[in-house]
Formats: structure tokens, sequence, C-alpha cells
């Protein structure tokens, strides 16, 4: 005991002892409990009975993590008003903490308690016994210092917080959602907050969804909570700040080991919290600043067990920070469409070998020629790298450096897998060896990606699927597939994954995702926001769909996160063949949906030119797409379109189309 109150005094003397530039007031008004954390190896299932390996007790609850939090990150004062009862739990607490906390103790209620089950991973399980937290309040404080940024939790009652916000009418006011999600945000929440910070599975519950098919779909929800910010945390996949006309991103940052995840989101929320007040406004910089800072300070609280005991100081959050030098910082989504939007493109690597005649074969048969062969396309602006192939021949680093010398940049990282390992599936392989080394070959192309600096890996599991009905559980193999991109998309969770689906194919004669249908009930399924869809035009055709209508299904689930562009000339044939060169009418629909979903992507063409040179073949495809494009956005065109299409009118759109020019 004697050792852990001079643990607590020197953890509150933090504060003092530097300054940082914080001489604004910070209030917490929340929650005091006596943690009894309970060690086991794995968290029990509904009904089963796990063994204990140990027993702990400290300090905690949502309000003292955070109001210490604050404290040890440099605040030069923290007000924090809570309750503990007239028993040995709240003496206790009070021996410890001292003078520098505005506790009462309150008679004839029990303190606070949280039961904490801790698994071996770092995983939790929670359940608060509230006591004065939500039974001492009769008599509330009078305030009359001026509050630069109010921290409120909802482990206390509701009306509370209503209290404190109207009386200290702060600067900024933060309430995490977390303690209860039995009662909706009150009326007074839309007048007094400016923030409501909630957990991914809180946001959910907040926004009525039982879950979010993706990143876009989850930022939309937020925003209809009519909030000016929602700091919203994602565990492992890092977290955001979601304002009205404002999406920033925020990598996790990498840790070793995770020991007890308890305290981190009440130390992310205070690190937040103490950059908002320091830097002393909301502008996008100090935004993306304060939300960089939380996640160092959220990234070193789960390396530590305990709640209180894992709370950084500001010097091991900076030292986080200047470790990995200054990666991991907050991106601007920038999610807000514009109608002007701008396609650029990207053409098939592989189509460069096309026409050896014209260059010398000998010497540039390597993905660095072919590289060198694209940046003679006019208009070109990406290309798209097959892997592990294209990484045979040249490394990452030198791959780099012949996209930066030729003004090109990398699209995306397109997976294949090779036939002598995969040839019997690859995410979907019976044999659980086969399919880890997969799912491991996807991370790597992850790693190329990063490197190479684009977000996007595109999957196409040309063996993924069987060649005779009956021959598959069919069950077994949908469940692989989505077990597969759940972890492929849990490790790689900066990254957009993208299924490219196909019906058949000389590999595989049934896809295990064959459709438009499928693929959306694919991700239905794997329930990750940085999972999406890659529709190939060709694709689509082999299937018997529009491609127009299966972009339209996607884009509307939000899943639409690559293009590929081409044309068929006979069901059955993957021609790959110049867009639009024989289904004209399809090529005007797909960019029309394209430009009305508001598509913000590159395009890509993934074509076959056998005969023809390809870089020619790429600058007509380019060509081609900008004339089809100017076409199908004419102002008389549209005017005319949508009345075809309020009236269904075929006849008048064939007339349109091909006489009225």
């Amino acid at each position: 005991k004697k050792k852990m109150k001079l643990f607590w005094v020197a953890l509150i003397a933090v504060g003092p002892v530097r300054v940082y530039g914080l001489d604004k007031k910070i209030f917490v008004v929340g929650s005091v409990n006596w943690d009894e954390t309970t060690r086991v190896e794995r968290l029990p299932k509904i009904g089963e009975t796990v063994r204990a390996r140990s027993r702990s007790c400290c300090a905690g609850g949502k309000g003292l993590n955070q109001g210490i939090a604050a404290v040890r990150l440099g605040v030069n004062g923290v007000k924090f008003i809570g309750r503990v009862g007239n028993d040995e739990a709240g003496v206790q607490i009070l021996n410890e903490i001292g003078d520098e906390f505005d506790i009462k103790v309150i008679d004839k209620v029990c303190t606070g308690r949280g039961l904490v089950t801790l698994a071996d991973d770092g995983q939790v399980y929670s359940v608060v016994l509230p006591g004065a937290n939500f039974d001492g309040w009769q008599s509330r404080d009078a305030c009359t210092e001026e509050c630069s940024v109010l921290l409120l939790q909802r482990e206390i009652p509701d009306e509370v917080n209503a209290h404190y916000a109207k009386l200290l009418n702060p600067t900024f006011c933060i309430l995490d959602i977390g303690g209860s999600l039995d009662a909706e945000l009150a009326a007074w929440c839309k007048e007094y907050v400016h923030c409501i910070a909630p957990n991914l599975h809180e946001l959910q519950v907040l926004c009525q969804e039982t879950q979010f098919t993706n990143e876009e779909h989850m930022i939309k929800s937020a925003r209809a909570l009519n909030f000016p910010f929602i700091l919203l945390t994602c565990g492992k996949h890092g977290s955001y700040l979601i304002g009205r006309d404002i999406v920033l991103k925020q990598p996790a940052f990498p840790i070793d080991q995770v020991i007890d995840e308890t305290g981190a989101g009440d130390a992310f929320r205070a690190a937040f919290a103490t950059e908002i007040a320091r830097l002393g406004n909301q502008n996008t910089e100090t935004l993306a600043q304060a939300l960089h800072f939380a996640a160092a300070a959220g990234a070193l609280a789960v390396t530590r067990q305990g709640a209180v005991p894992s709370l950084p100081t500001r010097d091991q959050c900076q030292k986080l920070i200047i470790d990995t030098k200054g990666n991991f910082k907050a991106r601007n989504l920038d999610l807000l469409k514009k109608e002007d939007t701008k396609w650029e493109f990207a053409s098939r690597l592989n189509s460069m070998k096309a026409r050896p005649d014209l260059f010398d074969k000998k010497k540039h048969d390597n993905t660095i020629a072919w590289i060198e062969r694209q940046a003679q396309i006019p208009g070109l602006s990406f290309v798209d790298l097959n892997f592990p192939q294209h990484f045979q021949t040249s490394s990452v680093k030198q791959i780099k450096a012949a996209l930066h010398k030729n003004k090109l940049k990398c699209g995306a990282i397109c997976l294949r897998f090779p036939q002598i390992e995969f040839g019997q599936g690859a995410l979907t392989n019976p044999n659980e060896k086969i399919r880890k080394k997969a799912q491991d070959l996807v991370l790597e192309a992850g790693k190329a990606a990063q490197a190479l600096e684009t977000n996007h890996v595109i999957v196409w599991p040309q063996f993924d699927g069987y060649d005779y009905p009956l021959s598959v559980d069919h069950f077994a193999l949908w469940t692989r597939t989505v077990q597969s991109f759940q972890y492929i998309c849990d490790a790689l969770p900066e990254l957009i994954i993208s299924l490219e689906y196909k019906p058949t194919d000389e590999k595989t004669r049934y896809f295990a995702i064959p459709s438009a249908g499928a693929a959306v009930a694919l991700a239905h399924d794997v329930q990750r926001v940085n999972f999406g869809l890659t529709i190939d035009v060709g694709h689509c055709l082999a299937a018997g769909e529009n491609p127009a209508q299966s972009m339209a299904l996607a884009a509307s689930k939000n899943l639409l996160k690559g293009v590929q562009l081409n044309d068929w000339s006979r069901f059955g044939t993957e021609d790959g063949l110049v867009f639009g060169s024989c289904n004209y009418l399809a090529a005007l629909d797909v960019l029309h949906v394209l430009k009305k979903a508001n598509y913000d992507g590159h395009l890509y063409f993934d074509t076959f030119p056998r005969n023809e040179d390809p870089v020619a073949e790429a600058d007509l495809n380019i060509r081609q797409v900008n004339t089809l494009l100017q076409r199908v956005t004419g102002t008389n065109f549209l005017s005319s379109l949508s009345k075809c299409q309020a009236q269904h009118d075929a006849l008048a759109l064939l007339n349109l189309v091909y006489h009225d020019q």
C-alpha cells in the first residue's frame, strides 16, 4: 500500500513539474471506481467457465482515468469532480490520490466498482457497479472558474453531465459515449457538446446500424448524428475525427505486444483534449496534430496492465512520435465529393510486352522497361502492378525509382496467386496451411503497396472456386472466403482491400464469388470498413450483367473502390478490346453511372492488344473515355436522358444516342 501511495503521489506530481503551455483549465466530471481485474488466458464464451490466473486491484473509472491522464500529459491544473462512497475502497482511493482532485465522500453509498476480466491478448470484458457514481450527486459543486475543455462520460447520471456542461460553458466539450448505451443522447447534448467520442460499437448503436458496410457508410452515418465532431476509436484499426466538412483518419501506432486495453480509450481522449486546450483552436492542422498525439497516448496505454498505471506522460508520447519518425500521422480523407471530378488513368502493364518488334525485347523485357514504355502514353498517371510477378525481376526500391523518374504513381497492387502453389485454391484452399500462406502473400502485397505509396490492394482469387458441381462444400467455401478477407482487412487496416470478382475462367470454371450480387453479399458478411469491390467490365459481361448496373449496386453500398475498363466482342470470350469498341451503349451507361456515383478512383484499362502497338492502344483508350464522357455529361444530352429514363422510353433513348447529335 505504501508503494502504491508513493506511485500515485509521483503520478499526480508529473503535471506541475514541467510547463507545456497548458495553463488553460481542463475540467473532468466523471466516475471513480475501484477496479478489480481478473487475469485469464482467454475470455470465456457465453455459458463457459474459465480458470483465473491472478487478481489485482487499483483505482479507475473513466472520469478518474481521464483526469489523471490529463495531469500526466502536462496540464497545469486539472479540475476533477467525482464521488466515492464512505467505505474501504473509497478511503483507499482518497488516501492514494491526496488532495489533488475534488472527490466528495457520500455516506450510505458504496464506491463504484469495475469488474474487469483481462485476457492474455489484451482484450477485456468489463462490468461496472455504479455506486456513488450514480447515487452521490444530490448536491452539485459550484464552479466559477473559466473552462477551456470539459471532459464528460456516461458513467454518471445524464442530468449531472448536463448541469456541468451548462454551468461551465466550455470552449470545447467532449462527451465520452462509453458507460451507458441504454439511453439516447439527450437534447442538451446538441446545444452544449462539441464532440462525442464513441468506439466503433457505440457508434453503430447510436446510428442504429447493425454494422457499417464500409468506411464511407460509417462516415455518412456518423455525420447524420449532427454533431460538430465525432472522435471515433477503432482499436488496432486506428481512429477518426469526423466533422461536418472534414474527415481525418489516424492510423494506430505499431505496438510489439498488447498487455491491457482497459485505459487506452481514456488516455486517447484525454490526450486529444489536452492538445485542443494547448493549441487553442480547431483548425484542420490543430485537429490533425491532436489526433496524432492522442493515438500515441492510446498506443502506449495498452503496453501496461491496469488503467491508471498504464497512462503515459507527455514525454513518453512525444518520444514515441519521434521514434516513429513522424510517421502514422492523420490523413485528411477529403470525402466531400466534387461534381467536376477529373479521372486519371492506368493501363495494363503486361500489355507492354506486346509487339516486341517495336522495341529491343532482350534489353527491355522486365518491369522497369514496361514502366518506361507506359510513360510514353499521353495522359497516363498511374501504374497498377501485379504481385508478386512484377516484383520478381525488379525490387520495390527500383520500381519506386522508375515510377518517380517517369513521373508516374502506383495506382494499386494486384494479387496474382502463383498456380504452382495455389492451383487448388488460395484463400479457400481446404489445407489451412496453404490458406494461411495465401493470406500472408496478400499481406506482403500490402507492404509493397505502402512502400509505393498507394492504399489499394486488389485481390483477384483466380483459383478460388471449382470445376465440377458437387466437388466442393459450398458452405465451407463461403466461410473460408469470408474469414480470409476478414483476416487480411484486420491485418492491413490502413489499406483498401478490394475483391475483383469473375464468373468463370479457364483456371476456375465456377468462381467462389461469381457475380456482383455475390460480391455485395460477401462484403455484408466480411463486415470490414476497408473492404470493397473492383469491377471489371469484361467480367460483368461474362456474368451476363450490365456493367453499369453492377457498378451502381456496388456504389449504392459504398463498395466501389476500383474500375477496370475494356470490351468484349461476344459472350464467353475474354477479348480485352478497346473500351466502347463493341458495346457502345453499355460504355456510355458505365460512364454515366460513375459520374452519378461521384466515383473518385482512377480508371484502369484491362485490355489485351495482341497485334496493336500497346502504347497507341492505351492512348486510344484514354481518348475514347474522354470523348464518350464529353458526350454523356453534356447539358442537352443529360436533360434528354433524364426524360428518357423517367419514362423508361427505350426508343427515345436510342434516337438520342445514335441519331440526335
